[in-house]
């Protein structure tokens, strides 16, 4: 437990993002492929734990703060519905339970009785997917609440590590309500009074005030938590990691294998993350490009590339939609729509912090340039039923743009007395903030006013003609020759 010691928020989230991958391969491939993979993926996470050589100093904390702050992270997470406890299960929640449900009741690799497969990115279901083999549904869907509740308290803390603050109220609030102007966005165009959508118990919430045909959007953390968290913890997590490797480590020793993680959590966010990765990379070439030729990034992270990738060409990923935004909507008279939406979700929040560029590192300047270039480009092309492309894709950028934020406050000392008296940009910061703050309000109100709001299950194999998303085919390469 040397490794425990060291750092023990690293070690843990290492484990957490490791876990499902271990399952996966000992339910889904050959058992000769399976031990070479586990083999492979156990001393990649060694050599990853070894690559600390000195323990972490220990940073005492009031603990009465601790376990307050851990109280209203739970109070959060209850909120969101996992678990079928207490909360509001969103409509997405038909297709989170019918995928757990699937994965405890069906052999592994699940196949079905039409003799399709069940392919999808279902890493955030599989540890609890094993033990429901074992409890059984029921008992196991609840535990998705614990499972959900310890990557959310160790997003908020990596939030706290890469800042380098205590644990702090304002952040903890910042990320939880955190979100662009929705609710500005959703009067302007004329959609009503957006508080209706929460206190009335509406169908959803104001997320997609910009939506059309080309279906755009980007969601807040909470929206992401309430509906998405199967994307969004791995997202969270695998970004905080990286993010801490290149800002607070400066290194890119373990970087390769973090990132291929996130394959079997969301692909989207592997492509979100890339073009991270592709700056990481290029900005240690000059200084030790041996750094990143190891084990752990080239045979950890090279052996998940090219399975999980063969697992996925198994599914829908060459049949889902795709089409440039041109394609869709007339260019001429949808770019102020465009920039509207820019200008409300992200832009104004950084052409406000980019007044504290100077006390910036280079690599967090450099981030948050790729961070807004991400979010910039997204739109342009609409891939999957939903454009899932740019709503999970986005997940590593938002989180970063939030990071941006919130350092911004901490560059400025922040305190309620400079907001009201002194600083102009921190009290328009706080403004904009509070503004875009209601996107999060009308996802808890509703929440909190349909408590005991749940969704039925439904199999992946019946969703009718959008069944096609979570099915793969038996005659590909993954099936033939990897799976057992």
């Amino acid at each position: 437990m040397k490794f425990l010691s060291k750092d023990p928020l690293y070690f843990i989230t290492i484990c957490y993002l490791s876990l499902p991958v271990l399952i996966f391969a000992g339910g889904w491939l050959k058992p000769y492929i399976s031990l070479l993979f586990v083999i492979v993926l156990l001393v990649s996470i060694i050599l990853v734990f070894a690559s600390f050589k000195e323990k972490k100093p220990e940073r005492k904390y009031p603990i009465i703060k601790l376990v307050l702050i851990l109280g209203v992270i739970f109070v959060w997470t209850l909120l969101s519905g996992s678990g079928g406890i207490f909360g509001l299960q969103n409509s997405d929640y038909v297709a989170h339970n019918g995928r757990l449900f699937d994965l405890i009741n069906y052999n592994w690799p699940v196949i079905y009785s039409n003799g399709q497969t069940f392919v999808y990115y279902f890493a955030y279901y599989l540890p609890n997917a094993l033990l429901g083999k074992l409890i059984g549904y029921q008992l196991a869907s609840q535990l998705m609440l614990l499972w959900l509740y310890l990557g959310v308290s160790m997003t908020v803390f990596w939030v706290f590590r890469i800042l380098k603050v205590k644990p702090s109220w304002f952040i903890v609030f910042l990320f939880i309500f955190f979100s662009g102007m929705d609710a500005l966005g959703y009067m302007l165009t004329g959609q009503g009074f957006f508080i209706g959508r929460g206190i009335k118990g509406g169908r959803d919430g104001i997320e997609y005030w910009a939506r059309g045909d080309e279906f755009i959007g980007y969601n807040s953390n909470t929206f992401l938590l309430y509906w998405s968290p199967n994307h969004v913890i791995g997202g969270w997590l695998v970004s905080a990691l990286v993010f801490y490797e290149m800002i607070n480590l400066k290194r890119v020793t373990n970087i390769l294998f973090i990132w291929t993680l996130s394959l079997l959590w969301s692909p989207f966010i592997t492509v979100g993350l890339l073009p991270f990765m592709i700056y990481s990379f290029f900005s240690k070439l000059k200084e030790n490009y041996k750094e990143i030729l190891n084990f752990q990034n080239l045979i950890g992270g090279g052996l998940m590339g090219i399975v999980f990738s063969a697992f996925y060409l198994a599914g829908s990923t060459l049949k889902n939609p795709g089409n440039w935004i041109w394609n869709i909507v007339n260019i001429t008279d949808f770019w102020p729509h465009l920039a509207f939406f820019y200008l409300l979700e992200f832009l104004i929040y950084a052409l406000i912090v980019i007044e504290a560029w100077d006390k910036m590192t280079r690599n967090f300047r450099s981030f948050f340039v790729i961070s807004i270039g991400i979010l910039l480009v997204l739109p342009i092309y609409s891939y999957g039923q939903y454009n899932d492309l740019m709503l999970r894709a986005s997940i590593p950028a938002l989180f970063y743009l939030f990071l941006t934020v919130a350092s911004y406050f901490v560059i400025k000392k922040f305190s309620f007395r400079e907001v009201i008296i002194k600083n102009t940009a921190l009290k328009l910061l706080f403004i904009l903030l509070a503004i875009g703050s209601f996107t999060a309000i009308v996802e808890i109100s509703r929440a909190i006013y349909n408590p005991h709001k749940r969704m039925p299950i439904l199999s992946a194999a019946d969703y009718g003609i959008y069944s096609y998303q979570f099915l793969g085919d038996k005659e590909t390469f993954f099936f033939k020759y990897l799976a057992r």
